[in-house]
């Protein structure tokens, strides 16, 4: 028998590692919608790229209005996250300025091509109940995080936050072992302490659109949107 000649070793090793490596960096797309309330203040916070170093611009704060989606482009290598308010932050002038305590969403998208992560950060507060979704693109994987339960109408008086002259139920904040406790209950795959990485989801492989729904899109709501947007 005879043995095989090293270009057809090469040619066979570079398909192989072809077949397993992550493809080439690609821009992830997210598009977010409002179903939960009148208005929504989402608020971008620093820009990071993968290694901790502030990278690019930060995405600009938007206001969403009920029923009202937006999508924008998520570039490799970068890290960011969002804040999604009930109410503008009044020590602020800037629309969607920074809340710390509000529901906070974060995305990574790495350079090496492998699917990106994220998870809904609820470490500092609730605003709003708020799901990540991304599905692959033959439609047979998803994977989400966050929870549609509200626990803003759940929460406990103690740890109720009131503003707009006490008319506006802002957020939910609590200390300790009560807040955990409350957070994680019918909501397993909130990012409830700094150390929950069971909490952070990673998107299937070839994804290229992650959805954040605040609050339950209706049925009968068509899921267009993305495709017109990406034109």
């Amino acid at each position: 028998m005879r043995s095989p000649s090293f270009a057809a070793l090469l040619l066979a090793l570079a398909s192989r590692v072809t077949a397993t490596s992550p493809g080439p960096p690609t821009p992830i797309w997210l598009r977010t919608c409002n179903w939960y309330a009148n208005t929504t203040y989402i608020s971008s916070d620093v820009n990071y790229d993968t290694h901790g170093t502030p990278a690019g611009k930060v995405p600009e704060s938007r206001v969403l209005l009920l029923n009202e989606c937006y999508t924008q482009k998520l570039e490799p290598g970068l890290a960011f996250g969002s804040f999604i308010g009930l109410r503008n932050n009044t020590e602020s002038a800037e629309v969607g300025s920074k809340r710390t305590h509000d529901t906070k969403i974060e995305v990574t998208v790495e350079m090496d091509g492998t699917p990106p992560y994220f998870d809904v950060d609820v470490e500092k507060g609730w605003s709003a109940p708020v799901v990540f979704k991304a599905t692959s693109p033959d439609g047979n994987v998803t994977t989400r995080a966050g929870c549609t339960v509200d626990k803003l109408l759940q929460c406990p008086e103690h740890m109720q936050v009131w503003e707009n002259n006490n008319t506006t139920l802002a957020n939910c904040v609590g200390k300790g072992q009560e807040a955990i406790d409350f957070f994680r209950a019918d909501c397993p795959d909130l990012f409830v302490l700094s150390s929950d990485t069971r909490a952070v989801t990673s998107a299937p492989v070839g994804t290229k659109i992650l959805e954040l729904d605040i609050g339950v899109p209706p049925w009968e709501v068509d899921d267009v949107g993305c495709e017109e947007a990406l034109q």
